[in-house]
């Protein structure tokens, strides 16, 4: 018998399955940025900013050089002071921007002079004041890294010899996928296929990468073999057989037609994350240093897209 949960609306099932992850800023996330930039130096205060003018100035033109003024200026054309700049740029310029201005301000407080920084909080000493910045500096790269994780946004911030960079470490597409699993995944049959990999997605949001991720994913694409081989089809009698068999049940049921390079793919990506989930399992001090977020982001991008085309490519063709 049929739940009322299956009788949702389009809409409301949209809006219960909203983004984990972004390739954008979020507004939470732009107000993160703003705070952390606004005291780079982690410096106790009660000030709201402690961050020099011209370092602000000097990397507003930095980044006009690189995105162009519009961008920039558009936002802030009746705001003059160099505080109120700030935070309109990261509050309401796009995302390039935001993300290269943030570079260009970091690069301007390593390279500032310590005069620049001669606040009450501060010591007198101007090598003890520089010391303070820079040792500053690095806390704050992890504070924005820190953000950018727990709000689910797919960039890093990287300190190469104080050369600070942003990079993606995901796309648009993997935003699009997990979305798309997420509505999917709402009704009941497919509740317990989407479970261990909604597990997985939590625990990377928690940044706890480690080898249960995999594990986890694993489970997933194992689970929704079985549902439809099993439950579903009674292609098979057998719950305990491997994910190969059901894999090659599926082809021979024709699931994967006209597609079957998918199979292999699929079959590839499986043996990978049992081998890796294996390999971390066996040895508990390998567990943290094999998995690192860039590794779980590319395993979760991966899983979404082959569950959702199986699960599209089923009810598609035996329903």
């Amino acid at each position: 018998m049929k739940t009322n949960e299956e009788y949702e609306s389009v809409a409301d099932r949209i809006k219960s399955a909203q983004p984990r992850v972004h390739s954008d800023l979020t507004d939470t996330a732009r107000e993160r940025l703003l705070m952390i930039t606004s005291n780079p130096t982690r410096a106790k205060t009660t000030e709201k900013y402690l961050l020099p003018e011209t370092c602000i100035e000097l990397a507003i033109r930095e980044t006009c050089e690189s995105v162009g003024t519009s961008p920039i200026e558009s936002k802030y054309n009746e705001t003059h002071s160099s505080y109120g700049k700030h935070s309109v740029i990261i509050e309401e310029c796009n995302r390039d921007a935001v993300l290269t201005y943030v570079e260009n301000l970091l690069r301007e407080i390593h390279d500032s002079q310590p005069v620049r920084w001669n606040y009450n909080s501060f010591p007198d000493n101007p090598n003890e004041r520089l010391h303070l910045v820079r040792s500053g500096l690095e806390q704050t790269v992890e504070k924005v890294n820190t953000a950018m994780e727990t709000e689910g946004i797919l960039w890093k911030l990287k300190d190469d010899n104080n050369e600070f960079n942003f990079y993606p470490i995901g796309s648009e597409l993997m935003q699009n996928s997990d979305q798309e699993l997420s509505v999917i995944g709402q009704g009941e049959r497919w509740s317990s296929v989407i479970s261990p990999y909604n597990e997985a997605y939590n625990q990377y949001l928690d940044r706890t990468y480690d080898w249960t991720i995999p594990e986890k994913l694993y489970n997933s694409i194992e689970e929704l073999c079985r549902t439809i081989c099993v439950d579903l089809e009674r292609w098979e009698n057998n719950r305990e057989q491997n994910l190969s068999v059901y894999l090659e049940t599926m082809r021979e049921n024709d699931l994967f037609e006209p597609n079957n390079i998918m199979m292999a793919e699929l079959t590839d990506l499986s043996k990978s994350m049992e081998r890796t989930f294996q390999k971390a399992g066996a040895e508990r001090k390998n567990r943290h240093s094999e998995i690192d977020r860039e590794y779980a982001t590319l395993l979760l991008h991966q899983v979404s897209a082959y569950l959702t085309y199986l699960i599209r490519q089923y009810e598609e063709k035996f329903e």
